[in-house]
This record gives C-alpha cells, sequence and structure tokens, in this order.
C-alpha cells in the first residue's frame, strides 16, 4: 500500500495556508499604519519639548510667518534644542507636519498638527471640528490650542500638540 497524501488533502493544506496569509498580511498592514500614527505622535511630542526649550531662552516660540509652515522650516531655528528635525514617515500629503503660532511678533502660543492615517483613531476633542489646516493661519481661532486628536474637514484625524 502506498503512503502519501491525495490531490485533495493537498489543495485543502494549500488553500488553509493561503487564507491565513491573507489575514497575516491585512493584520500587518493595520499595524504599520498604526506604528507610523505613534510615530507621528512622538515626534511632535518631541518637537514639542525642544519648542519649550526654545521658549525658556527667548520668552517667544519661532516665528516663520503667517499661517502653518511645514516643520521643517524650523530646523536651522531648533538645532540647538532637537538633534534632527523629524520627518513624517510617509513624508507626503497629507502627512506632513505642520506648525503656526499665535502672533507673528510675539508668539506665547504654537500648533503642531499632522494628519493620522488611522481613521478609527479615538477623537479626544469632540467640540473641534473644523480648521483651516493650510489657510491663513491658526491665531484666529482660540479654540485651535489644544493638545489631543480631532475630526478635520479633509475627513482624517487629526493630531494636534500645543504649548502647555
Amino acid at each position: 500500500m502506498k503512503r502519501g497524501f491525495t490531490l485533495i488533502e493537498l489543495l485543502t493544506v494549500i488553500a488553509i495556508i493561503g487564507i491565513l496569509t491573507s489575514i497575516i498580511v491585512v493584520s500587518s498592514g493595520n499595524a504599520r499604519q498604526q506604528a507610523r500614527d505613534a510615530k507621528r505622535k512622538s515626534d511632535l511630542n518631541g518637537v514639542s519639548t525642544a519648542l519649550e526649550m526654545y521658549y525658556a531662552n527667548q520668552r517667544k516660540y519661532p516665528v516663520v510667518g503667517a499661517g502653518w509652515a511645514p516643520l521643517e522650516t524650523l530646523s536651522i531655528t531648533l538645532a540647538d534644542f532637537l538633534s534632527s528635525m523629524p520627518i513624517d514617515p510617509s513624508n507626503s500629503e497629507p502627512f506632513i507636519y505642520q506648525y503656526c503660532t499665535d502672533s507673528t511678533a510675539t508668539a506665547t502660543k504654537y500648533v503642531l498638527d499632522v494628519a493620522l492615517e488611522n481613521k478609527n483613531e479615538s477623537i479626544t476633542n469632540t467640540s473641534f471640528t473644523t480648521d483651516d489646516l493650510f489657510g491663513s493661519g491658526c491665531n484666529s481661532n482660540v479654540s485651535s490650542f489644544f493638545t489631543g486628536t480631532y475630526a478635520a474637514t479633509d475627513s482624517k484625524v487629526h493630531y494636534r500638540v500645543t504649548n502647555k
């Protein structure tokens, strides 16, 4: 009597392996997305610490002009307080770190903002739902100064950090 597997048994095993592989691939995609979002939050918190050190020396936050600016514009200004300027893991629209101050003269408040990939991220600020993300500035809306997540008008969940 010959020993071995029948064709049906082999096909069944191959099908099961294929299904398990597809489940793992889908799950790891979500894990990578969550990891990139965690890095974004960590990056902004690190820049926030550097901004606080800058403020302790200068008595104001760095001003980069009116309105929102990419975070890279602060790389020279914060060089003494931050070893290297963080870059978003995707480094493409809309996942770009943004920076804005409340004034172009005496900047006493700042906002750091980035879109997150995970649209299921829990919202910590439900009252703040609109913002001019890349418009005239963040200084027009006092309620824009908070730390947490919010649902933005670009249909993404954003993470925002402001001064303490």
